[in-house]
């Protein structure tokens, strides 16, 4: 009984797999998986600032985690939090200071707006390319509904079966 319940949800969620789906973009009346979360030519245009973002604050992003690991496992997101709100602008200020140092007054400007900007962009990427959809077809979204629904009822059929 189990293993036969098992085998039909891992080809169920074997097939989500291959798509790059999760089983809350199947069911969600909200998430649609045809519908990308920015268009390729936004992400492309984006991808300069962000690599700039992603390399400027790249080492600030693993401090707030190493501060954090000192802590009760209960306060670890507030830990995180607290020493973000003080290690990203302290490393904003010295990129800043370092530009205006740094580099002569034209690209001084254009070094400070790529530190207060970049990090904006990256972020706006990476939620992008962590939420981009696959391209799924309609007889693939069939397939997965139809998997979805022999797991669904091997399920059902199993607890019948169970005692109580």
């Amino acid at each position: 009984m189990i293993t036969g319940v098992a085998e039909k949800l891992d080809a169920y969620y074997a097939a989500l797999e291959r798509l790059g789906l999760t089983d809350e973009q199947i069911t969600s009346r909200d998430a649609h998986p045809a519908v990308d979360a920015m268009p390729r030519w936004q992400r492309i245009v984006l991808a300069p600032l962000a690599a700039s973002g992603i390399a400027l604050y790249a080492l600030p992003y693993f401090i707030p985690r190493l501060i954090a690991r000192r802590w009760d496992p209960d306060a670890v997101s507030t830990i995180k939090l607290g020493a973000s709100l003080i290690v990203y602008p302290l490393w904003a200020a010295g990129l800043v200071a370092g530009s205006l140092v740094l580099l002569p007054l034209p690209l001084s400007l254009v070094g400070v707006a790529v530190v207060l900007v970049s990090p904006f962009a990256a972020l706006r990427w990476l939620d992008a390319w962590n939420q981009r959809a696959a391209s799924v077809t309609s007889d693939q979204l069939g397939r997965l509904a139809r998997l979805r629904a022999i797991a669904r009822t091997a399920i059902d059929e199993a607890r019948q079966k169970l005692p109580g």
